[in-house]
């Protein structure tokens, strides 16, 4: 992505959906699903991440099952840690 506004719109999508998808970028063939875990003040405490290959975690019914089950993890760490 070499285009600022591009960039910042693919940003505020991530924003919305909680989650970003890498597929290639950092090593060809895998792809990697990623969502921060925050505070409840909004600071980001670090981030959780699903990795395998491509071929398989872009089918749509195996990534949408793999945010699912990635956003439920962060809520629970979340909630566990802001709970303390």
């Amino acid at each position: 992505m070499t285009d600022r506004e591009t960039l910042f719109e693919e940003l505020e999508e991530v924003r919305e959906r909680g989650v970003s998808f890498e597929c290639g970028e950092y090593k060809t063939g895998m792809q990697t699903i990623s969502s921060p875990i925050l505070d409840d003040t909004g600071q980001v405490l670090g981030g959780l991440s699903v990795l395998g290959p491509a071929h398989r975690l872009k089918e749509p019914e195996v990534e949408a099952e793999l945010q699912d089950k990635l956003l439920s993890s962060v809520n629970i760490i979340e909630l566990n840690y802001n709970a303390r």
